[in-house]
C-alpha cells in the first residue's frame, strides 16, 4: 500500500496534468491573432506598403484577414469625394488564402508576427474586430497621417493590450515628408507631385506614436513595445524584372534645370533681337494658372488636412489667371502691371519661407518660380 505522502504526491501530479491539459485545450480553442505587414508595390497607391490583422480560430474554422485599407469604387461621386477628402474607407474581411494570393500576384512580401496578448486580450481583440466589421461600424473617414490602415491597427491593439506603451515626444529627427520620401525614392516624379500638393503640415516633425502611421514603421513600433513575436514569411518577393521607361531616367532636377535654362535663353534671344514671343508666356502662365487652381482647391476647399497651408500657392498664385488673360489678349494696362509686381513679391516671400525651412521646396517649384520672375521682368519691358 502507498503511504499518505506518496498518495498525495500522485494526486497532485494528476491534478497538475489535468490543469495543463485543460489549459492546452483552451489555448487551442482561443483565437490566434497576428500582424500582417506587406511590402510596397510598384503602383503609386501601393508605394507605402500595407497592414492588416489575421485571425485564426480553429474552433470556428476561421482563417480570415481584417483589412482597414479598402474603399468602394461604386460610391456615388467617388472621384469628387476622393479629391475633397470626404471618401470613407472601410474595414473589409477576406479569406487569408485570397489575401496572400493577391500579394503573390503583385510580387509583394507578406510578413506575419503573432500578437503577444493574454487569453482574455485575444478574445477582446477578436470581438472588437468582429464588431468593427459590422456594416454600421466598418466605415471611417480616412486621414493620410492620422487615421489609416496602420494607425487603425495600432489603436485597436493598444486598446486591448492594457500595458504601458513606450512613451516618447517629438524627436525632431524626421518630418512626415521625410517618411514619405523614403517610400518614393525610386519614383522621383511621384515624389515631386506629392511635394507640390502637400502643404506645411507635412513638414512638421513626427512624434513617437505617429511613427506608426506607415506599415513598416508600425511593425517596428510593435516590436519595440514587445507586442508582437518572431517573423514568419507568408509570401516572399522575387526579384523585380520591371523595365523603366525612358522618361523614368530623366530626373526632376535635370528637367527643372533644363526648363529654367531654356526660359533664360529664350528671354536673352528676345532681348537681343528686340522681339517678344507671346507663346512662351501663354504656355508658362497656363501651367501656373492650372497649378494655382489645384493648390487653392486643395487648401481652401478640400478637407484633406495635409494639403492645407500649401505655400506653393505663392509662386503659382491665382493672380496668374488675370495676367494670362491680359497677355493672351495683348492688353498692357496698369492693373496688369501691378498684378505682375504683386506676383513677384509673392515669389520673394515664398523663397524666404523655403530658405527658413518652413516648407520644403521641390525642384520643379523652384524652376517654375525663377522662370516666372524672368518672364515677368521681360513682360514689364514690353509695356
Amino acid at each position: 500500500m502507498l503511504c499518505k505522502s506518496t498518495r498525495f504526491a500522485c494526486k497532485l501530479r494528476i491534478l497538475i496534468l489535468c490543469i495543463f491539459t485543460s489549459l492546452l485545450v483552451n489555448a487551442q480553442d482561443l483565437p490566434r491573432l497576428s500582424l500582417l505587414t506587406c511590402s510596397p508595390g510598384d503602383e503609386l497607391y501601393s508605394s507605402y506598403g500595407h497592414t492588416a490583422i489575421r485571425l485564426v480560430d480553429e474552433k470556428r474554422k476561421w482563417d480570415i484577414v481584417f483589412n482597414y485599407g479598402t474603399f468602394n469604387f461604386a460610391t456615388p461621386n467617388f472621384y469628387g469625394k476622393f479629391l475633397n477628402g470626404t471618401l470613407d474607407y472601410c474595414l473589409s474581411v477576406s479569406q487569408t488564402s485570397n489575401f496572400i494570393h493577391e500579394y503573390k500576384r503583385e510580387n509583394r512580401r507578406v510578413v506575419e508576427r503573432e500578437f503577444i496578448l493574454s487569453s482574455s486580450q485575444r478574445q477582446d481583440l477578436a470581438a472588437l474586430l468582429l464588431d468593427n466589421a459590422k456594416e454600421q461600424n466598418r466605415y471611417y473617414r480616412y486621414d493620410f497621417f492620422k487615421d489609416n490602415c496602420a494607425t487603425r491597427v495600432r489603436d485597436i491593439v493598444t486598446k486591448v493590450a492594457n500595458r504601458p506603451i513606450v512613451c516618447g515626444t517629438t524627436s525632431h529627427e524626421a518630418t512626415y515628408r521625410d517618411y514619405i520620401h523614403n517610400y518614393v525614392s525610386t519614383n522621383q516624379w511621384a515624389g515631386q507631385g506629392i511635394d507640390l500638393i502637400l502643404g506645411k503640415p507635412t513638414d512638421n516633425y513626427v512624434d513617437y506614436n505617429a511613427k506608426a502611421m506607415l506599415p513598416d514603421s508600425l511593425e517596428a513600433w510593435f516590436i519595440e513595445n514587445k507586442l508582437v513575436g518572431e517573423a514568419q514569411i507568408l509570401c516572399e518577393q522575387s526579384h523585380s524584372t520591371l523595365k523603366k521607361s525612358l522618361f523614368a531616367y530623366l530626373s526632376p532636377l535635370t528637367l527643372s534645370c533644363a526648363i529654367f535654362i531654356l526660359i533664360v535663353a529664350i528671354t536673352i534671344i528676345e532681348y537681343r533681337k528686340h522681339k517678344y514671343y507671346k507663346v512662351v508666356d501663354v504656355c508658362l502662365l497656363t501651367i501656373l494658372s492650372i497649378l494655382s487652381l489645384i493648390f487653392t482647391y486643395l487648401w481652401f476647399i478640400s478637407e484633406i488636412s495635409c494639403t492645407s497651408y500649401n505655400y506653393n500657392v505663392l509662386w503659382a498664385s491665382i493672380l496668374c489667371i488675370p495676367i494670362l488673360i491680359n497677355i493672351a489678349c495683348n492688353r498692357r494696362n496698369t492693373i496688369c502691371k501691378w498684378l505682375i509686381f504683386t506676383n513677384i513679391a509673392l515669389i520673394a516671400v515664398w523663397i524666404i519661407i523655403s530658405l527658413l525651412g518652413v516648407q520644403f521646396a521641390p525642384y520643379i517649384g523652384i524652376s517654375l518660380a525663377l522662370s516666372s520672375v524672368v518672364r515677368y521682368a521681360r513682360i514689364l519691358q514690353t509695356f
